[in-house]
């Protein structure tokens, strides 16, 4: 058997879809949790198979990125934003959203080589997205994100701006595991599996939308046009760009500790 830790949101659907499709009851186990959890899930070998924050990657020993397939987006990905009622320049304060390392990691890369402007960067303890208020902005991600993205005055979309930025597209998550546990023909059912998934885009936004709280046009335009699937040479690209420029940053950059909270 097989064990798989995944987020619990609209954008993964299509992979549990297609899982339930190619492997047998017996043959595996999910498992649902924020993707901050999911990172952890994989460093303590909860799992064998987790899709992980990228900014995860170079933090758990022994892992590799397996799967030619990733959440992300090419252009803006309706999903992951800064909320503000104060323009980019006006910001002094950024609430980072407890569960998306990543997330975190990208807006302070915005808001030094992007938009080039300086913040106070807080880490979030609750995902309160309606509290933010005067020159302090919030990130916020998911579906819950999605739905609030026209109630404040500014709304900076994080992976149209790196877009912006690069000319990239952006990488939220990889599938990782272990290096040596999972062998060649399983990665190759994994590929199927995810393959499949992503050709019924309709049936998947048919079946969830109500429960993440989409109209189902919503949810199959958020599916087929804001996220991106694949993970090709440009994503790569994309990914080792953020890698260079979080690197950058060293010290500078205010993280979450996959150990526990953030610090």
């Amino acid at each position: 058997m097989i064990r798989i830790t995944l987020v619990s949101y609209l954008n993964t659907k299509p992979f549990v879809e297609g899982l339930y499709r190619e492997f047998f009851p017996e043959e595996m186990e999910l498992d649902e949790r924020s993707p901050s959890d999911c990172a952890k899930a994989l460093m303590k070998g909860e799992c064998d198979l987790a899709l992980i924050p990228v900014a995860a990657i170079d933090e758990i020993k022994g892992i590799e990125v397996l799967s030619s397939y990733c959440i992300g987006a090419e252009g803006n990905v309706d999903s992951v934003f800064l909320f503000s009622q104060v323009p980019i320049e006006e910001i002094e304060k950024v609430i980072l959203d407890p569960d998306s390392r990543t997330s975190n990691l990208l807006v302070q890369i915005l808001f030094q080589k992007h938009w080039k402007q300086k913040a106070e960067f807080i880490p979030g303890e609750d995902r309160d997205f309606i509290r933010t208020s005067g020159k302090t902005a919030r990130v916020g991600i998911g579906d819950e994100a999605h739905k609030l993205k026209g109630k404040f005055k500014y709304t900076y979309d994080l992976a149209g701006e790196w877009n912006k930025l690069t000319g990239l597209p952006f990488v939220f998550a990889v599938w990782a595991a272990k290096k040596g546990k999972i062998n060649s023909e399983m990665e190759a059912k994994l590929n199927e599996a995810f393959s499949t998934g992503l050709e019924m885009l309709e049936d998947v936004a048919e079946m969830y939308f109500e429960e993440f709280g989409y109209t189902q046009k919503e949810a199959f335009d958020y599916l087929s046009n804001s996220l991106s699937f694949k993970l090709d040479e440009e994503k790569w690209d994309a990914l080792e760009q953020f890698q260079e420029y979080a690197e950058e940053l060293g010290e500078e950059l205010v993280q979450a500790d996959l150990q526990g909270k953030a610090n």
